[in-house]
């Protein structure tokens, strides 16, 4: 601006344009940029939350698949172990598989 004058500001009030402080407009943007920040911050902090129990959750699922295979493993041991004193169940798995 010339020769110093304030910056005119307006601000819209339903269909008018309604003049206003400059220095409240500035305030009035400082302010929501501060909530802005905090909006973000906050959520920046629940997307961090969320990927940390999605970590532990898949930890979990890990944990329980690695359990079902070893249990798998110990009836496949077992079921064969069985199974090779009998002569019935290879004669029947030979002849299904023909």
């Amino acid at each position: 601006m010339e020769g110093g004058a304030k910056p005119r500001v307006f601000k819209l009030v339903g269909p008018a344009l309604v003049a206003q402080d400059a220095d409240e407009a500035r305030a009035t943007v400082a302010r929501r940029l501060a909530a802005i920040a905090a909006e973000l911050e906050r959520a920046a902090a629940a997307a961090g939350a969320l990927e940390a129990k999605a970590a532990e959750k898949q930890r979990s699922l890990m944990a329980a698949q690695q359990r079902m295979m070893a249990a798998q493993q110990q009836q496949a041991g077992a079921g064969a172990g069985a199974g090779a004193g009998s002569g019935a169940k290879p004669a029947a798995a030979a002849a299904a598989a023909t």
